[in-house]
């Protein structure tokens, strides 16, 4: 079931990237069409507009025909030397012929401005380009007739700026992202939901499967005791150390069962405010180590389940007493509490053994320990019950030795 879902997962990641790819390159297909299309329009405005002149000045009305041009800027007509025969606005008085592009129609936009010279007769196309050099070799005009015949059009039309399609295109791109990323956003978060959904599937099947062992055990456990009891008093003093063993031992595993049947109860519970300094201080009157609480106010409140929470705190302060006894230290456990926007910090930090680094990626894993006798669920069950409150736990090595173990919990 896990194999299927995860490749069905990834093949619907994988599809939606090669949608998004596909959406993208058609996009900018389709921009590139249209700028070539503008183009070619342009070029064809132009011819069509240049024709309209010449016509114009054959039948003398050329005035009348400016006139009614609204996107012409300079227009001017020029003999074969570029002595000026005719001239609009600000069309020069005279333009250089002694260079000659033998190529078809060319045209620049600069500033959405076309700036053009046509050459009119025997020849081809002549563009102006006042960025070019002024004078280059000249090699088509051998024949006089043909260079006395030729004439020449100036012309400046005003076009269309068209950077409304680049930034229609950026907007447009930045709104696929957007939405590349959302979907891949919802995505994760379905996987993830999935996943927990899995989760919380296969630790309810735990769960039942636990207090039917629980239960099992317990019988079986109570009369163990019940005759290690007996024999306590039927044997000889001399086997009471064995007996205290039994006695240990049946101890841990009800402890072991008990902790387990709160590791997979609901996480939740049943949340009220709780006042979290008297809380904590109300925890630290049972233990006989030394320990600093440090808060700024004392009307922090939290939205949580009391036992759950005791879970919590308990679990945090034990882990740091027995880590600082571990290392055979006189520091004491501190305790800090403040508050951070809608969040209460609560840090347990000590100046025990510290943390090794085979173990920091499986600390919260469950029936993991590095204690002779520890459970491996008191980390586990912290960070079950706080996530299941939209909180998080987090454990950081100290430089100067032990660790900080930080608690987030939403404030009310």
């Amino acid at each position: 079931m896990k194999i299927n879902l995860l490749e069905n997962n990834r093949i619907i990641l994988i599809f939606i990237i090669l949608l998004f790819i596909f959406i993208n390159i058609f996009f900018f297909w389709v921009i590139k069409s249209e700028m070539k299309n503008q183009d070619l329009f342009i070029k064809f405005s132009l011819e069509k507009k240049i024709s309209s002149l010449i016509e114009a000045l054959r039948q003398n009305r050329i005035n009348e025909t400016i006139e009614m041009d609204k996107d012409l800027i300079s227009f001017g007509f020029y003999d074969s030397d570029g002595t000026k025969i005719y001239s609009y606005k600000n069309a020069p008085e005279n333009i250089i012929t002694d260079f000659y592009l033998p190529s078809d129609d060319f045209f620049e936009k600069r500033n959405g401005i076309i700036t053009l010279i046509r050459s009119i007769g025997p020849g081809g196309t002549f563009f102006f380009n006042p960025d070019m050099p002024r004078r280059m070799p000249h090699h088509m005009f051998n024949n006089p007739m043909m260079s006395r015949m030729m004439k020449f059009i100036y012309i400046q039309v005003k076009i269309e700026n068209k950077r409304y399609l680049i930034i229609y295109s950026i907007i447009i791109e930045l709104f696929l992202l957007t939405v590349f990323v959302i979907i891949i956003y919802f995505y994760r978060m379905n996987i993830m939901y999935r996943k927990n959904l899995e989760k919380q599937k296969e630790l309810a099947k735990i769960g039942e499967i636990s207090r039917t062992l629980a239960h099992e055990i317990k019988n079986p456990l109570g009369s163990i005791r019940l005759q290690t009891g007996y024999l306590k008093k039927v044997l000889p003093k001399k086997y009471s150390s064995e007996l205290s063993i039994i006695d240990d031992e049946i101890s841990r595993i009800k402890k072991l069962t008990e902790k387990i049947k709160e590791f997979l109860k609901d996480p939740i519970g049943s949340k009220e405010k709780i006042k979290i300094i008297d809380f904590i201080n109300n925890i630290i009157k049972n233990y006989d180590y030394k320990i600093i609480f440090n808060f700024n106010e004392n009307n922090y409140i939290i939205n949580f389940d009391t036992d759950r929470l005791r879970s919590i705190i308990e679990n945090i302060i034990l882990n740091a007493i027995e880590s600082s006894k571990e290392a055979n230290t006189d520091s004491p456990v501190i305790i800090n509490v403040i508050k951070e926007k809608d969040y209460i910090i609560i840090s347990v930090l000590d100046s025990g053994i510290g943390l090794k680094t085979c173990d920091k990626e499986k600390l919260f894993d469950a029936f993991y320990t590095t204690k002779i006798n520890g459970s491996g669920i008191g980390l586990a069950m912290v960070k079950r019950f706080i996530e299941a409150s939209d909180g998080s736990v987090k454990i950081v090595q100290k430089k100067e030795g032990g660790v900080e173990v930080k608690l987030k919990v939403k404030s009310v």
